[in-house]
This record gives structure tokens, C-alpha cells and sequence, in this order.
């Protein structure tokens, strides 16, 4: 009884100090190479090489074990210590100088100043990770194979290896999901960032077919800086990393054919300057921030419509880009998706968006139209900044009213960052906006033709204040209210439009004074005699009546049948058709048929009947 119960507080005790028992770590040095030892899994880690001290050698072999003092082995599965691995003489540092967070290894300069010795290394097969800055300003290696069994490759480990002009593997497919770290616009961790050249087993990769069999990713950065000029994906591919093929300046062509392919990574083709063809799978459904920037070669792509997010910058600097069709699924144009794309001069917001973002058409010189739908509720700043030869955007018409967000701005007096550097020559506004939308409109010099559609009841005070050269403005019969000097200093408007039964609430600085003598006041036939005895209204020497074409939806009665389809206006059954853009001029007279008109919003009469058409 005693023996039994002594060997169970024995059995207890072993039990305790089993649970409670940490792995010891032991630091061992073997020819110049430092290698942490860790007893939990008998794997080691070399975290220093004495190249300058004692290897002097232009060629470096890595053992796959190590053995310690007691003669256990151990294998060596890591390279790196998230330190410097080669001591640091050739930068001129001691480990002790470097503070946290210190950025010095970014200089390349300082990289180069201090050239290293060591031409070549291999590394063992047993080799599983590659630490951060492992091989940190090796500027004189050449060439390098990463074992098959590497599967992670930490941030800046190739960072100054200048040098570089091979890279090897014995395995392009598990090439492929090493997870390279790396933020991709400076130090990222894939050595092809330096060497270009990837071989597999020897020869050269200079296209790349993958055709694979069981599903999985390409992995972050994976081919990032490869020189191939093309890529094609077949089967088996999910998601495609980020940076995946960032900097492939000799990529020309990619084939994403995968039919289960759902992403496209951040950077993924980022600065690939020489692209000019790719081909996306149906399955496509996000395209990720910044994936084609910097595209400059890249003149035209479709999007699959199963694409339901663009994210922010996605073509941002696609130089060549001429047009694109976005997805009707999309609800919002992020920022920068198109900024500087220099040669777009046609594209169409799908009518789910309700958010264009910041800067998203900066800079895109040879746009020239653009219709802003009416689920539209937010436009952010400097979104059509700087587009140099646009010269009519059409506000649809909505029940809501259109925010103007600018979180750096706060929306001074007169800021221009909405349409700064763009010549808009006529403005189409189907709504009322927000207070933060006047100081975009305030200054436009070079507005002519101004009309406001069903939607809007009122213009805010000193709106279009200073728009000097404003000739024609139009109000529809919804208007109430026309603020204070709404057009104070446009003194060169020669017709204003009023379809209002009721006159307008107007102030006496709501237009210029010199106006009234020599501007043509356009009003309905039945309401003559109120505007002629209205406060301010009767000011105006020229008093007419109008019968303007408004684009608006008339109640349609049995007849001609209108449609767009195809791009085109389709009129069946009628005998005489006319068309009208959101100016209200007409663009099209004659017979009925398909009728080919450039993309924007008209009203299309067909005998009895009218119909607002969008193409």
C-alpha cells in the first residue's frame, strides 16, 4: 500500500515536471558559421557568418546537419535570425549601432560602398525559411539556388545583392508558393528583384505554363522582377499574390484561364511596363489595389463581368489604356483606379456605383465626356482633377443629393480640386448638391452652357459665382430657389432658360446687373405675365416663351416602341424621329431605324411618344 502510494506521487511529479519542461537553446560556432541550436525539434538556425573574419572564400557551402558538443545533429532549416547573418564590416556598423526600426540597408549607395567577396553559396536541401536581411549587402554574389523544401523568404533578405544574375530552383512549382514578404516598392524579399533570370533544373525560364492539377495559389511576389514575356495559367490557380509578377519589364502576354481563379493580388502586375495582352477567367472577381500600375504598354483589357471589386489605384499610370468596360456589378470607382490614364477617352460608370473616389480620373488628358449616374451619391476629391480635355460631364438626374467629399481640403473658398486644369465647357446637373459642392463649381472659367435637369430644386448661393464666360443656363419647372449671387459675375450670359410655371425665389445679386439689359429670359407661354411682374424676373428687358426639349420620361402612349440596344438607339413604328442631348439640342432628325449616336443620356422623340435613353 505505501509502495503504491509512493509511486504515484513519483508518477505525479514526473507528470509536473514533464508539463512544465523548456526547450534550452545552445549557440555553437563551426568554420566561421554561427547556428542557434533548438532542442524542442533538433533544428537549427545559422544567425551569424564571420565572412570577413575568418571565410574569405568567393564560394560558401551550408551543411544540412549540425552536430553539437555531445555529438547530437541536428538539421539546418533556417538561414537568417531576423538580423544581419554576414558581419557587418563592409558597411562600416557594428550590430550595437543599428537602432530598431533603422532603415540603413535601404541605401543602396551605402550597399555598394563596401564591396563583399562572396561570389557563390548553397544552401542546404534541408533548408526551410530564409530569414530578413540574410543575405544583406552581398554585393558580389552572382548566382544562387533555392532549395525545393523553402517555403518562406522574410523581408529585405537579398537587399543590395546588386549583383545577382541567377537564380535557381529545382522546382518551378514549389517555386511558386514560397511566400516572399515584402511591401513591393522597396525590399521585397524574391532575389529575381536583382538577378531576372529564373532557371529550373538548369535551363532558363522564359515562359511560364501553369497548368496544374491540384488547387492552390501562386504565392506573394512570387516571380516579382522575373524577365519571361509570358504567362499562362490553366487550371488549378485560386488566388494570384500579391505582387505575384510585379516588375516584369519583359512581360508582354498573360493567359489567367484557371476557371476558379477569384483574385487578382495588390501589385500583382504592378510595373509591368512592356505588357500589352492579358486574359482573365470568367471566375474573376476582385481585382486588387494598384494589380495593373504602371501598365504604360497596355492599351485595352476586359473585365469579365463577374468582377464585383476594383480596388484603389488598379490602373493608375496605364499610360496606353484607351478604353474599358467596367463590370455592371462594381458599386464604387475607387481612388486612383484610373489616375493618368493618359489615353482613356471612353469610359462608362456602371449604374451601381455609388462612390467615384479620390483622384480616380486624375489626369486622364483625353477624356472628353463623362456621365456621372444617379445612384451616385459621392464624389471625393480631385476625382476628375487635371483631365485636360474634358469639356461636358451630366450629373443624371436623382431624388438625392450629391455629396462633394474632401478630407484634406475641408472645401475652401473656391477650391478647384474637384475639376481643377479640366476646360469643362458644358454641365448637365439632374440634382441637387451638397454645400460642400459649391466651392467646386464656383470658378469654373471655362463654362459656357449650363442646364439643370428635373431633379434639382435649387441652386446654392454664389454656386457659379465667378464663371465669367457662362453664356446659356437652363432651369427646369422643378426649381424653388436660385441663391444669392448664385451667377453674380457672369456677365457674359446671353440666354437663361426657365421651364418653372412658377418663377423662382431669386435675390436681387443673383445675377450680374449688367445682364438684365442684354440676356434673353426664356419662360413657359402660360406663366408670361407672372415672370414679367416677379421680383427681379422683371428686370429683364427680353422676356420669351420656350418650348424646350427637357430630358425627362414622358407618359407613353400606344405607338412607336424606342430601346437601346447594343450601343445603338433602336425606333420601330413610327415616322418621324428626333433626338436630343442632356443640352437639349438636337443631335439626330430623320427616319425611324438604328440610329447610332456617341455614348451619353438623350431624349428620343418618336411621333406621340418621348424616352430618356442612356447608351
Amino acid at each position: 500500500m505505501v509502495k503504491g502510494f509512493f509511486f504515484k506521487v513519483l508518477l505525479v511529479a514526473i507528470c509536473i515536471g514533464h508539463s512544465i519542461t523548456t526547450f534550452a537553446q545552445q549557440t555553437i560556432i563551426e568554420n566561421g558559421i554561427e547556428y542557434i541550436l533548438s532542442e524542442e525539434d533538433y533544428t537549427a538556425t545559422i544567425s551569424k557568418v564571420d565572412y570577413y573574419s575568418s571565410l574569405k572564400n568567393i564560394n560558401i557551402e551550408i551543411p544540412s546537419q549540425i552536430t553539437d558538443y555531445y555529438g547530437i545533429s541536428y538539421n539546418v532549416t533556417t538561414f537568417g535570425n531576423d538580423s544581419i547573418v554576414f558581419d557587418c564590416n563592409w558597411h562600416g556598423l557594428n550590430h550595437d549601432d543599428l537602432a530598431e526600426g533603422d532603415k540603413w540597408y535601404q541605401d543602396e549607395w551605402t550597399l555598394e560602398s563596401y564591396p563583399s567577396l562572396l561570389e557563390r553559396i548553397t544552401l542546404p536541401e534541408s533548408l526551410t525559411k530564409i530569414g530578413k536581411l540574410a543575405f544583406a549587402g552581398c554585393n558580389s554574389l552572382t548566382s544562387i539556388c533555392i532549395p525545393e523544401n523553402v517555403s518562406f523568404v522574410d523581408s529585405c533578405a537579398f537587399i543590395g545583392c546588386s549583383k545577382l544574375k541567377e537564380v535557381h530552383t529545382p522546382n518551378l512549382m514549389k517555386w511558386k508558393e514560397i511566400n516572399f514578404v515584402g511591401t513591393g516598392w522597396d525590399c521585397t524579399a524574391n532575389p529575381l528583384n536583382y538577378a531576372h533570370q529564373l532557371f529550373e533544373n538548369g535551363e532558363k525560364v522564359d515562359e511560364i505554363d501553369l497548368n496544374l492539377q491540384v488547387f492552390n495559389n501562386i504565392g506573394d511576389y512570387a516571380f516579382y522582377g522575373w524577365d519571361g514575356t509570358s504567362a499562362r495559367i490553366v487550371t488549378g490557380v485560386e488566388k494570384i499574390g500579391i505582387g505575384a509578377f510585379g516588375s516584369c519589364q519583359n512581360l508582354v502576354s498573360v493567359s489567367i484561364q484557371s476557371y476558379c481563379a477569384d483574385s487578382i493580388g495588390m501589385l500583382c502586375f504592378n510595373n509591368c511596363q512592356n505588357l500589352k495582352h492579358i486574359d482573365l477567367p470568367t471566375s474573376l472577381k476582385r481585382i486588387g489595389s494598384h494589380a495593373f500600375q504602371e501598365c504604360r504598354s497596355l492599351a485595352k483589357i476586359d473585365l469579365p463581368g463577374s468582377i464585383k471589386t476594383i480596388e484603389r489605384g488598379a490602373f493608375n499610370n496605364c499610360y496606353a489604356l484607351e478604353s474599358i468596360e467596367l463590370p455592371t456589378q462594381i458599386t464604387a470607382i475607387k481612388e486612383v483606379t484610373f489616375g493618368s490614364c493618359r489615353s482613356l477617352n471612353n469610359v462608362s460608370i456602371p449604374a451601381l456605383v455609388t462612390k467615384i473616389g479620390e483622384e480616380s480620373f486624375y489626369g486622364c488628358n483625353t477624356l472628353t465626356e463623362m456621365i456621372v449616374p444617379d445612384d451616385v451619391l459621392t464624389i471625393e476629391r480631385a476625382a476628375f482633377n487635371n483631365c485636360q480635355n474634358l469639356r461636358m460631364i451630366t450629373f443624371m438626374d436623382s431624388d438625392a443629393d450629391l455629396v462633394y467629399a474632401d478630407s484634406v481640403r475641408r472645401f475652401p473658398y473656391c477650391d478647384l480640386s474637384l475639376f481643377g486644369e479640366s476646360p469643362v465647357e458644358r454641365m448637365y446637373i439632374g440634382r441637387n448638391v451638397s454645400e460642400s459642392f459649391r466651392n467646386s463649381f464656383c470658378n469654373l472659367q471655362t463654362l459656357k452652357i449650363l442646364h439643370f435637369g428635373e431633379g434639382a430644386t435649387e441652386v446654392l448661393p454664389e454656386m457659379f459665382g465667378n464663371c465669367e464666360v457662362l453664356d446659356s443656363v437652363s432651369f427646369p419647372s422643378s426649381m424653388k430657389l436660385i441663391g444669392s449671387k448664385a451667377f453674380a459675375n457672369a456677365g457674359k450670359l446671353r440666354k437663361i432658360t426657365v421651364d418653372a410655371i412658377t418663377p423662382p425665389a431669386v435675390s436681387d445679386d443673383t445675377f450680374s446687373p449688367e445682364i438684365y439689359a442684354t440676356t434673353e429670359l426664356s419662360v413657359p407661354d402660360a406663366s408670361l405675365n407672372l415672370y414679367k411682374e416677379a421680383p427681379v424676373w422683371q428686370k429683364f428687358y427680353n422676356i420669351t416663351t420656350n418650348q424646350t426639349t427637357r430630358l425627362t420620361n414622358k407618359t407613353e402612349v400606344p405607338g412607336a416602341a424606342i430601346e437601346a440596344i447594343k450601343g445603338s438607339v433602336v425606333v420601330t413604328g413610327a415616322t418621324h424621329v428626333r433626338a436630343y442631348n442632356v443640352m437639349g439640342e438636337e443631335v439626330y432628325s430623320g427616319s425611324a431605324g438604328v440610329i447610332t449616336l456617341p455614348t451619353g443620356v438623350y431624349v428620343v422623340v418618336a411621333d406621340n411618344i418621348s424616352k430618356k435613353i442612356r447608351l
